[in-house]
């Protein structure tokens, strides 16, 4: 389990598992990464595996603002950035 700071200073929970090529998991509103949990083990046999929760969900940051897809998006972005993602599969 980690964290990563977005640009605005939001701290966002994600998880990783295992090596390899990895799937970024990003779930829907109002749930956490958590929803993927039936899945990772199975994904994780074949590659690392990372959950995100999007800001305002599940351990991270629940800022009053910045709940927009631009802003979502742009979070995404700083994951990837912090964790040197290259080639990443972005699953939602």
């Amino acid at each position: 389990m980690g964290h990563v700071t977005a640009n605005d200073g939001s701290r966002l929970h994600y998880r990783e598992q295992e090596s390899g090529k990895p799937p970024v998991l990003i779930h829907g509103w109002t749930f956490s990464g958590r929803f993927f949990d039936r899945n990772v083990p199975a994904l994780a046999e074949h590659a690392q595996v990372i959950t995100l929760n999007l800001r305002g969900h599940g351990d991270s940051d629940k800022p009053d603002r910045g709940r927009r897809v631009a802003r979502l998006a742009a979070d995404l972005h700083d994951l990837l950035e912090a964790l040197d993602l290259r080639e990443a599969t972005v699953l939602g």
